[in-house]
């Protein structure tokens, strides 16, 4: 009978162990958002506008108000006018420091360094 107890007791405690990943949710998923929230300077460009990145979704793209989310590994920008959406291909570079967003309409490259981070 004891015997069948601490057979009992190390399932259960495996199959705890085994369960405990289960409840981190997606920790890659966000951390990839994390690496977006913050405001963003142009890097090359000298004529650029600030970039700043919520993490309600919400944001300023080039001065205008916007909403943002991450879709297939594609960043999607929503403007406030209704446009269609902007999509871009990204890159984080320089320890997430560096931003290289390429739209995906137009083949235009730019980069951003990061000057300011807010925690989600």
């Amino acid at each position: 009978m004891k015997k069948q107890i601490i057979i009992l007791i190390m399932a259960v405690v495996l199959i705890i162990a085994g369960l405990s990943g289960c409840l981190g949710g997606d920790d890659e998923g966000m951390s990839e958002l994390q690496n977006f929230v913050g405001t963003w300077k142009p890097g090359t460009l000298p004529d650029g506008r600030l970039i700043t990145f919520f993490s309600n979704g919400t944001g300023v793209y080039l001065g205008r108000l916007s909403e943002w989310k991450l879709d297939n590994g594609k960043l999607k920008i929503f403007l406030e006018n209704g446009e269609t959406p902007l999509t871009f291909d990204y890159k984080f570079l320089d320890d997430n420091q560096v931003l290289e967003l390429t739209n995906l309409d137009t083949g235009h490259l730019e980069d951003f360094k990061k000057v300011k981070t807010w925690k989600i």
